[in-house]
């Protein structure tokens, strides 16, 4: 749950700017480890692939009220 955090305030900084923007998080070596893991789960080519499909369903959630 807290990369999901980490995650939610990413959104923010992500999709309240026009153009899009580098930003650089600082995460726990678990949590890390953790992404790497579902990332060989699911097949993602990289750490950046699965946190932006992780952030457009954080997002969709939320917004549905099912978060």
């Amino acid at each position: 749950m807290f990369w999901f955090h980490i995650l939610f305030i990413w959104v923010l900084l992500i999709y309240h700017e026009i153009m899009r923007k580098v930003v650089s998080v600082r995460l726990k070596e678990d949590v890390v480890k953790e992404i790497d893991l579902y990332c060989k789960k699911l097949n993602k080519d990289s750490r950046t692939e699965f946190i932006k499909e992780a952030l457009d369903f954080f997002v969709q959630k939320k917004t549905e009220g099912n978060l």
